[in-house]
């Protein structure tokens, strides 16, 4: 993964468009680059690939099976092989609901199914503090309760 900073919203678009010339289904793209060589230059010119797990969400009727096709979107963008060692990011879908494209209802359930999907199958939540944060509060230290810190 490149260090560039540059992270690409949409990469389930850009697989599809992809994918389809490669498989020369829209227009004659064969031969000219294999999908190492396309996996290898986006790997290496970009630091991830966002999806906004909420894009698709507002307006539905039934949502009971959103999360395995967000699940499916994220299997097909690596199964196509343009995408190996690149880094995926979800994000929750707040755009949408900034823009008001969601009710409140839907925000609701929006974030439990996507904090579901997220840490499925954990029974802990996992997150990551730089260094240079942590280490500002000198050696860590672990309490067994939040009161004997005495502070």
């Amino acid at each position: 993964m490149a260090a560039s900073g540059y992270v690409l919203a949409g990469f389930e678009t850009i697989a599809c468009v992809l994918d389809n010339f490669i498989e020369n289904r829209r227009g004659k793209w064969n031969n000219n680059f294999t999908r190492e060589q396309i996996s290898n230059f986006l790997s290496s010119t970009t630091s991830g690939f966002l999806h906004s797990f909420g894009q698709d969400f507002s307006g539905k009727k039934k949502f009971n099976k959103y999360k395995q096709k967000e699940t499916d979107i994220y299997k097909f963008c690596r199964d196509i092989r343009l995408f190996d060692n690149c880094t995926f990011i979800a994000d929750s879908g707040g755009f949408q609901i900034s823009v008001g494209k969601m009710t409140k209802t839907e925000s609701e359930l929006l974030f439990k199914l996507y904090y579901e999907w997220i840490e499925e199958g954990k029974p802990y939540r996992e997150f990551l503090i730089p260094a240079e944060i942590v280490n500002r509060y000198g050696p860590p230290k672990i309490f067994e309760t939040d009161q004997e810190d005495g502070d």
